[in-house]
């Protein structure tokens, strides 16, 4: 098959993918109990949430550029870029995630061709620019050590994104170590990189090429 695309759960075991669908299933009820909890929470006032028509506009405008483009933050080199390697390296990869999921489970199959590979960039790339972000947080909370953040509790969430952004590498490395992809490891540049170490000799590959 010479059209570009990959093996959902590729070398994954059937009793792996069922034990994540049920973890992941978990996880969504979860988000969405406590996104409900929230929401009732903030509903106990008059019930009015204090917008008016004229301003929803202005009001939405300002939540956008405040939490995409983070201007306050980023007035600050170091810890802007931190942030904002962070958040969208997350956000991409989430989306990115999400689609595999409605390849998966949806009713629509799209997951090939040059949408396929072009998405393989876009989450490589941003997939890199989180665990950059991970890095400079790791070097300003246990090596710099700023005053303003002395005290924080931020080890477990970087070290979920940073098991989450790894492993995700690490699991595209090994699968091209164990699946001809007809040249499309360039498209990814990040796990290509990881699999020029982690993937057999290449005169192995020579000879299991023949």
């Amino acid at each position: 098959m010479n059209t570009a695309s990959r093996e959902i759960f590729g070398n994954i075991l059937h009793s792996q993918h069922v034990l994540f669908d049920v973890i992941a299933s978990i996880s969504i009820a979860i988000f969405a109990f406590r996104l409900l909890a929230h929401f009732r929470r903030w509903m106990r006032g008059n019930g009015n949430l204090g917008i008016q028509s004229d301003q929803f506009a202005q009001r939405l405008r300002f939540f956008a550029v405040q939490v995409f483009q983070q201007p306050r933050i980023r007035k600050r080199r170091l810890p802007g870029a931190m942030h904002f390697f962070i958040f969208w390296g997350f956000m991409l990869v989430f989306v990115g995630m999400d689609i595999v999921a409605v390849q998966e489970y949806g009713p629509v199959s799209f997951f090939d061709g040059l949408f396929y590979l072009i998405l393989k960039i876009v989450m490589n790339a941003f997939g890199a620019l989180m665990l950059v972000g991970v890095g400079i947080a790791v070097y300003r909370c246990y090596i710099i050590r700023p005053e303003r953040i002395a005290g924080g509790t931020y080890g477990l969430a970087l070290t979920f994104l940073g098991v989450l952004g790894l492993t995700g590498f690490l699991l595209q490395s090994f699968r091209m170590a164990t699946r001809d992809f007809h040249g499309w490891c360039d498209w990814s540049q990040a796990a290509h990189f990881l699999h020029r170490y982690l993937g057999p000799p290449a005169q192995v590959r020579r000879r299991s090429s023949k």
